[in-house]
């Protein structure tokens, strides 16, 4: 975030100077006004409308652009985390679902676990 001012639509937190965000554009109709909201990667959700027929990948390199001073997207390990976390959202559970029935359920609540690990990793390294 250019300034430190930014907050983020789903988690309200500020977004630190620096720090990687997702901006999103939306124009009120009739009115020459655009607003911009800002989402952490690891929160947002790619409209399912901008993902028909283009992959996670396709989405990050058509949609986003890379305002951060170090260029991150250029870093193909950072960059394979963004897609990781825009691509992945787990489905919303009813109250008392038992949990995953299906192989795919499984296989993305495995992934899920894993990426909650690396963000915790992350964390005791600060």
């Amino acid at each position: 975030a250019p300034s430190g001012r930014a907050k983020c639509k789903k988690c309200k937190e500020t977004i630190a100077k620096g720090e990687l965000r997702i901006a999103t554009n939306s124009y009120k109709e009739g009115q020459d006004i655009k607003f911009t909201s800002y989402t952490r990667p690891k929160y947002f959700t790619v409209p399912p409308r901008a993902l028909k027929g283009v992959s996670p990948e396709e989405f990050v390199d058509i949609h986003l652009q890379d305002e951060t001073t170090d260029t991150i997207l250029d870093d193909p390990i950072q960059k394979a985390e963004i897609i990781a976390a825009i691509a992945f959202k787990p489905s919303k559970k009813k109250a008392g679902d038992a949990g995953p029935t299906t192989p795919l359920e499984k296989l993305l609540d495995q992934i899920k676990s894993t990426m909650d690990k690396l963000d915790d990793d992350d964390d005791e390294e600060e």
